[in-house]
């Protein structure tokens, strides 16, 4: 399954990336991370995802400011936050 992270906490995402890694690391391939909304969106726009770990509130907006804003929900998601 390839996955995206998105979350404005980079301690945060890079803990989700490790624990990921550790314990799925047959089952997923992480293809790309994001800090923001704005980059979020990008994110979503160049890649084809299965699973999206999104968090709530970021500096930017919220994980829902994001959603609106994604023509095409194809993946699932999990929300994550703080």
């Amino acid at each position: 399954m390839k996955v995206a992270i998105i979350d404005d906490e980079e301690d945060a995402r890079f803990m989700l990336r490790n624990i990921l890694e550790k314990h799925f690391a047959e089952d997923i391939k992480i293809v790309a991370e994001a800090d923001g909304v704005e980059s979020g969106l990008k994110v979503l726009q160049e890649n084809d995802i299965d699973i999206l770990f999104l968090d709530i509130q970021m500096r930017t907006g919220t994980g829902f400011d994001l959603l609106n804003k994604v023509a095409k929900k194809d993946f699932e998601v999990v929300f994550i936050t703080a």
